[in-house]
């Protein structure tokens, strides 16, 4: 999704059948309540710092996913106590890829904590 694209609206990739792998550009502000609403077949989704909101249940029942990457060195506001932005998959099968220096951070966040893997990028 390229940087000019400054928010990805609610259900914008609503029950998307096709789309493996998700590279958001840095630029992208906004990524809304349910924008890949049960994006069925979505394994990878890369999440740039320039994201300030993540709208709850934004990657709800994407079952297929495999590996998260996210660039926040600190949550931004509307991010800090957002619980439910994977609900319906199952993380213990999911990848959590974060900044180096971060992991303790995401291991106190009320959705990143529920990644049984997480792993720090260099």
């Amino acid at each position: 999704i390229p940087s000019r694209v400054k928010a990805i609206c609610q259900y914008a990739f609503n029950w998307c059948t096709s789309l493996r792998v998700v590279h958001i550009k840095n630029g992208v502000e906004s990524i809304m309540h349910r924008a890949f609403y049960k994006a069925i077949s979505l394994q990878e989704v890369h999440i740039p710092e320039s994201v300030t909101v993540l709208g709850s249940c934004a990657f709800e029942l994407c079952e297929c996913l495999k590996d998260v990457f996210v660039d926040w060195k600190s949550f931004p506001d509307f991010i800090k106590d957002n619980d439910n932005l994977f609900t319906g998959v199952c993380l213990k099968y999911v990848t959590l890829h974060v900044p180096h220096g971060t992991i303790e951070m995401y291991k106190s966040h009320p959705s990143f904590s529920k990644f049984a893997v997480i792993k720090e990028i260099d």
